[in-house]
């Protein structure tokens, strides 16, 4: 599934702006593979992680079963 698609199914489902960070970070720690941007100027810093709670549950659901 495509950010694009879990970014509006968030919308659509629980009514939050789910960020394309959250859903890096919570690939990252499923072992998903991420891109890492070539601009990216520290290669080992997270600037924005996926909050605890019931958005990262929903995202780890949605990749899961996608």
């Amino acid at each position: 599934m495509t950010y694009k698609k879990i970014i509006a199914l968030g919308k659509k489902e629980i009514g939050i702006t789910i960020q394309s960070c959250w859903i890096a970070d919570v690939k990252r720690e499923l072992g998903l593979p991420v891109r890492i941007a070539p601009n990216r100027i520290n290669q080992n810093y997270i600037q924005t992680s996926c909050p605890e709670g019931e958005t990262k549950e929903w995202i780890k659901n949605i990749l899961r079963n996608s």
